[in-house]
């Protein structure tokens, strides 16, 4: 039986009858492999609005533990009047090779808020085929073999007539091809609720030309330190490596009080030589939000490090301009950059599956182009949460530690002084 365990998955029930003195006879019952599932609620990223998904899912294509699924996903924000929309496809290949090699192939086509300010949008095209392995229970290789994402970002205007694409400079353009492994040690009790034991994860990514990757690209303008243009060629070539690891500590034996820490760390890289090139600031390193520092909105909104700042010090924008006049597609890491994120949180029991929390967030970026003038933020906040299943149901709040305003430095903008965040899942 060892060996089938990963078929177990396709069935709702396996019941063992022992005897002395034969082979042990074992019923199952086949669980269906098609899900429909659809749903419906509200969301605090930046703006309140409303989300929702469709999905359809089939794990048993011609009987050989083979899946398809696919999924629409959409938001709309107050303030904004723009459908936010995502649309994935994927299949998953169980028997790649005959060891149990397996396979996944994913398709995405997504249009989200990039820039609430500069009410930017970016569009998505991905494909990503990676190849995975159990190298014991606790234990997964990944190789992303290819993966390939074009991205635009535009300009929405709440009048259609006003959206047009032919705009000088409204639409930005780039291709990232990458390829790279990914390990993970997995020790948690629970995967959706876990209350004791740890996981750990450790990613390296390596885009290039070679793989897709930008070489002529158009997406910066705006002049270098030696007063060149960055008009014409804009080549991505990067070494990406990210590392986390979160532990949890059970404070009573029933373990509903629950100590949770995660620690995460990355190093970037720009690997041309070209004065032109750079990390583009989707894969670019930035904390904010509900998975890193809570007292942070999502989004461009509310960076560490912040936009205005970065624009300034890049010679996006003057000391005196408005953080409007810089697009923050604008901006690449020219040569390299860490971070670090801690995050510490204290889980209990409310009634029921109602649970509450109260954690600390905090981390820092560096530039290895130019020194930041507050790297390290952090927040503290508490919540509430509902387990089920499947995960955790959580609405939380974070409040700023060091709360920044244009009036005590110009290179910030006015930061809010909490952040609201609904989320399902947690470190």
């Amino acid at each position: 039986m060892e060996g089938e365990q990963p078929c177990l998955i396709l069935l709702e029930k396996v019941v063992g009858h022992p005897h002395p003195r034969a082979a042990v006879p074992v019923e199952v019952e086949e669980r269906k492999p098609g899900l429909f599932s659809y749903g419906v609620g509200i969301f605090n990223e930046a703006l309140p609005g409303y989300r929702g998904y469709i999905g359809v899912l089939y794990n048993n294509l011609w009987g050989k533990a083979r899946g398809f699924s696919s999924r629409v996903d959409f938001k709309y924000r107050e303030q904004i009047y723009y459908l936010e929309n995502r649309v994935s496809l994927s299949y998953y290949e169980p028997y790649l090779t005959t060891d149990r090699l397996r396979g996944r192939f994913s398709l995405i086509r997504e249009q989200e808020l990039f820039d609430q300010r500069n009410r930017t949008i970016l569009s998505t095209n991905d494909f990503r085929f990676s190849t995975e392995k159990d190298i014991n229970k606790n234990t997964r290789f990944t190789y992303n073999v290819w993966g390939f994402s074009n991205q635009e970002t535009f300009q929405f205007r709440d009048i259609p007539e006003d959206n047009n694409d032919d705009d000088e400079g409204s639409n930005k353009v780039l291709n990232i091809g990458t390829t790279g492994p990914v390990i993970e040690f997995d020790y948690r009790n629970n995967q959706f609720l876990p209350t004791s034991g740890s996981y750990t994860r450790v990613e390296m990514e390596y885009a290039d030309p070679l793989l897709g990757s930008s070489r002529d690209n158009p997406g910066v303008t705006g002049v270098t330190a030696t007063g060149k243009r960055n008009d014409e060629n804009n080549e991505i070539q990067y070494f990406k490596t990210t590392f986390s690891t979160s532990h949890y500590i059970p404070l009573t034996k029933d373990k509903r009080w629950v100590w949770a820490n995660s620690l995460q760390g990355g190093y970037l890289a720009n690997l041309s030589s070209r004065e032109d090139s750079g990390v583009p600031q989707v894969r670019s390193f930035f904390l904010g939000g509900s998975s890193t520092i809570r007292g942070f909105s999502f989004g461009a909104t509310e960076t560490v490090p912040g936009k205005r700042e970065l624009c300034i010090k890049q010679g996006l924008i003057g000391t005196g301009d408005n953080s409007e006049d810089c697009r923050f597609e604008e901006f690449f890491t020219r040569k390299d950059a860490t971070y670090f994120l801690v995050k510490s949180e204290i889980r209990f029991p409310i009634s029921g599956n109602f649970g509450g929390l109260v954690f600390y967030d905090g981390g820092a970026v560096y530039l290895g182009e130019f020194t930041l003038e507050d790297p390290y933020r952090d927040s503290v906040g508490a919540g509430i949460r509902y387990d089920t299943p499947v995960g955790a149901f959580i609405f939380e709040f974070g409040y700023k530690l060091d709360r920044k305003t244009n009036a005590q430095n110009p290179l910030f903008d006015d930061e809010s002084e909490i952040a609201i965040h609904f989320a399902v899942g947690t470190f």
